[in-house]
């Protein structure tokens, strides 16, 4: 890796975290605080979260089966 500084059986751990956009970063953080809850008020979910859900994942999986079909063919 550059500089030396990571072992290279690191690679497969960065590249899934590199495939986390921010919007996946904001659903988790968004699923951790309806889990936790604030006590500031109530946070109902509505049909948009799961969609978004939906979106977030059908995307991951996408990318995932992408990455697995080009890299078979080189």
């Amino acid at each position: 890796m550059q500089w030396h500084l990571l072992d290279p059986r690191t690679l497969p751990a960065l590249h899934f975290l590199g495939k986390l956009a921010m919007a996946d970063i904001f659903l988790i953080a968004l699923y951790i605080t309806l889990s936790k809850g604030i006590g500031l008020g109530t946070i109902e979910t509505a049909w948009g979260l799961y969609l978004f859900t939906g979106c977030i994942l059908t995307g991951m999986v996408l990318g995932f089966i992408t990455d697995h079909r080009t890299n078979h063919r080189h």
